[in-house]
């Protein structure tokens, strides 16, 4: 997070990990909750009610939280075995369609900017809070977003296609997006990373 977003985020509240043990702050952390059913569910948006649990997302931690003993020390009841691929393959899904759905909840809410010219002026006038690029955007055209917020810093990530992004956000092709609203920015930013190796 920037100095930029720091400034405006709110007080941090801590969590522990239940696979590294370590207490960070729980933005950072992916919320594990259990539905009615006794299924393990990743709860991105923090609305699933009852007792819940906390796990960086490194696939290290999530493989040691997901572990039969510890599930069932941190929720107090028996769960069901979880499958540890299948498990990632959804929670990957699960992080994509958040973060697809937040770039449109910032196209409708007019916080976000695309478009090479409105993208590269809003850069330059450090108007950008987090900006996000497409995994196979143009070499040239990345290296020149990358130093735009490298001298703002502004905090950036690569995910999606460019077809993808346009899709998010309900237009065509897009090789970048900026996001210019401040909290829509944080939220975003805490969706990354999705899962580090």
């Amino acid at each position: 997070m920037t100095a930029k977003m720091k400034g405006l985020a709110k007080r941090s509240v801590l969590r522990t990990c239940l696979g590294c043990r370590e207490s960070k702050e729980k933005t950072v952390l992916i919320r594990l909750g259990l539905l009615p059913d006794g299924r393990l569910y990743a709860d991105l948006e923090g609305k699933l009610s009852g007792r819940g649990a906390y796990v960086c997302p490194k696939q290290a931690c999530i493989e040691r939280a997901l572990q039969k003993k510890r599930l069932e020390q941190a929720f107090r009841q028996p769960i069901q075995a979880v499958d540890l691929e299948q498990f990632l393959t959804h929670l990957r899904a699960r992080k994509r369609e958040r973060i697809a759905s937040l770039l449109g909840l910032a196209q409708r809410a007019g916080q976000l900017v695309s478009g090479h010219a409105r993208l590269t002026q809003a850069l330059e006038r450090g108007e950008v809070f987090f900006l996000l690029l497409a995994e196979d955007i143009a070499p040239e055209r990345e290296a020149e977003y990358i130093r735009l917020c490298s001298l703002h810093q502004i905090v950036w990530q690569k995910l999606f296609t460019k077809t993808e992004l346009g899709a998010c956000i309900g237009k065509e092709v897009r090789s970048a997006v900026g996001i210019t609203g401040v909290r829509m920015a944080q939220n975003v930013a805490t969706c990354f990373p999705v899962i580090i190796p």
